[in-house]
């Protein structure tokens, strides 16, 4: 990483810096599990980032976020979370309507976009319910049919890409 992108990095606000660290654990696993070269393109606002492949010439936008199971789980992350605090009670009902504010959001925001071309969204697990298994997730995912693909990083199971 060359000097300004460092100071670049070093200047990101904490939703930056997590978004940043997500799409670089998906870059690295998605190089990996398709033997890609991809590499960090731009960071924009419409899509979160850009990842080109010098081999390709091609360019893919990627769209971050993160799935918390609860607030505690945000905060723990961000190195936040109090000592001694009892961990909530966890319900695949209130992950499930987590993730649709999520995918409501996210698809707000894309549809902002002017080029929905060659998309990805790509969405970090931080939950123990397993809800991309879940036929749940099912339910949703007509409204994402227009991205290329959906990619979940799971702490469990690594690289996840959706069937949409």
């Amino acid at each position: 990483m060359d000097l300004d992108n460092e100071k670049k990095l070093f200047e990101l606000n904490e939703k930056q810096k997590i978004e940043r660290a997500t799409f670089d654990l998906f870059l690295a696993k998605y190089n990996q599990e398709y033997n890609c070269d991809y590499e960090f393109d731009s960071h924009t606002d419409k899509p979160d980032f850009k990842m080109f492949s010098p081999l390709k010439k091609q360019i893919i936008g990627v769209e971050t976020t993160v799935l918390f199971e609860t607030d505690y789980d945000a905060k723990n992350l961000l190195g936040r979370g109090k000592a001694g605090q009892l961990m909530p009670v966890r319900s695949i009902g209130i992950v499930q309507q987590r993730l649709d504010t999520l995918i409501n959001k996210k698809l707000n925001d894309i549809n902002k976009f002017k080029d929905k071309n060659d998309l990805f969204l790509v969405i970090r697990e931080h939950s123990r319910c397993n809800i991309f298994e879940h036929q749940e997730f099912n339910r949703i995912k007509h409204k994402l049919k227009y991205l290329k693909s959906i990619f979940i990083i799971s702490a469990y199971k690594g690289l996840i890409k959706l069937d949409i």
